[in-house]
């Protein structure tokens, strides 16, 4: 399943949950299910802190979350 159809299958997380003012420490969110959180948290508000042992890929994370 391409990753577009699954965005459309979901709505904006800041449509179901405000997250301003949380604050939220993701590990291992430089790929899989922590980037999938880390981006979903970002778009409700979430402060975050990310973490990850792969710093290129936690790089890339934290420019686009």
């Amino acid at each position: 399943m391409s990753r577009k159809k699954l965005e459309a299958d979901f709505p904006p997380l800041s449509e179901l949950i405000s997250l301003k003012r949380k604050k939220a420490l993701i590990t291992g969110s430089g790929a899989g299910i922590g980037k999938a959180i880390a981006y979903r948290f970002a778009e409700a508000g979430a402060d975050l802190e990310l973490v990850d042992v792969n710093e290129k890929s936690l790089a890339s994370v934290k420019k686009r979350a």
